[in-house]
């Protein structure tokens, strides 16, 4: 198989409308994923707002899914650079809010409802007057005043 074999017409045809240059139209096409070593054109990669890291929309949906499952809601950084590194709550809050965009059209139902679950919580134990209570069911919220 070619190089570009694995290319739809739609493809070329969206890479042709940025630029007649074939060297551009080339380099559009054939973006490698650093993750999966696959090639694919620019409009099927994705990055997060904090670096200028590109991967594949499979990479980077199957790597923040395993994140959601299984890791600390910090680590939902960039596989690539492990950006971002912040410090300020403020900084943090905007961060999640643009993932929240990106995470919504890209992870499926339940773990995108659990990414939330997650930023909940931890809002929830930053709060000093935030207790949980074990004598209840683990969706009801208690907060002392």
């Amino acid at each position: 198989m070619s190089e570009g074999d694995h290319f739809s017409l739609k493809d070329v045809v969206d890479s042709a409308k940025e630029s007649q240059d074939k060297s551009f139209i080339k380099r559009m096409l054939s973006h490698p994923c650093p993750i999966c070593f696959e090639m694919f054109p620019r409009h099927k990669m994705q990055s997060l707002t904090s670096c200028e890291c590109l991967m594949c929309s499979g990479c980077f949906k199957e790597h923040f899914t395993l994140i959601v499952k299984e890791r600390h809601i910090k680590d939902l950084v960039c596989p690539i650079c492990g950006k971002p590194e912040i410090d300020e709550e403020s900084e943090l809050i905007n961060y999640f809010s643009t993932l929240d965009v990106q995470l919504r059209d890209c992870l499926e139902k339940e773990v995108y409802s659990l990414f939330h679950k997650k930023l909940i919580e931890r809002t929830l134990m930053k709060d000093p007057k935030f207790k949980w209570c074990n004598h209840v069911s683990k969706n009801i919220i208690i907060i002392l005043s």
